[in-house]
């Protein structure tokens, strides 16, 4: 991820996000970005690994149903977001109108299907842990990945970005949202 991240980025010029908050905070910038930025983000991100790292120091248990479904919830994610991320890089390299929208592939299902695909990993690796003792505790980490993306920092913000699109207004009227289905006529 961290790789696809920077080779989407090499050449670009600053995240909007982090340049709107640049503006915004002014003087205040180097401060706020630190706590709320990297603290804030390094402490969800313990949050969110909370099953990983008890998983990992944990007695081990033998493969189970919770292994399968877990297994098959994370394999799925993991399609939809590396496909998604796929598609939306040769997206992104074709000549095109300004203002076109991504509306092939999986993109014709869902409007962020890599963020799809990102939740169902970590559902599927809570599921993996659940036969674990405690475990039950660590639902806290699919739940803050989820409404993350959903409420704060992913989806919110990226909708936004396309307010006044007229072909994202009408694209937002045949596509889900999250969930892939079919699109609306």
């Amino acid at each position: 991820m961290s790789l696809h991240i920077y080779n989407r980025n090499k050449h670009r010029t600053e995240d909007f996000r982090y340049l709107a908050w640049r503006k915004e905070w002014g003087r205040s910038f180097y401060w706020r970005s630190y706590l709320q930025v990297f603290l804030l983000q390094g402490f969800l991100l313990i949050v969110i690994l909370s099953p990983v790292i008890y998983a990992a120091v944990a007695e081990p248990i033998t493969l189970n149903i919770f292994t399968w479904i877990g297994l098959l919830c994370w394999i799925t994610g993991f399609y939809f977001q590396a496909v998604a991320d796929r598609q939306l890089a040769v997206f992104g390299k074709q000549k095109r109108i300004p203002g076109t929208i991504m509306q092939t592939g999986l993109w014709k299902f869902s409007r962020h299907p890599n963020y799809f695909g990102e939740i169902l990993m970590w559902w599927g690796i809570f599921i993996i842990t659940i036969p674990l003792p405690g475990s039950l505790l660590f639902i806290i980490s699919p739940l803050t990945i989820t409404l993350l993306l959903v409420f704060v920092s992913g989806i919110p913000l990226l909708e936004k970005k396309y307010e006044g699109n007229p072909a994202y207004a009408d694209y937002k009227k045949r596509t889900s949202v999250l969930v892939p289905m079919p699109p609306r006529k």
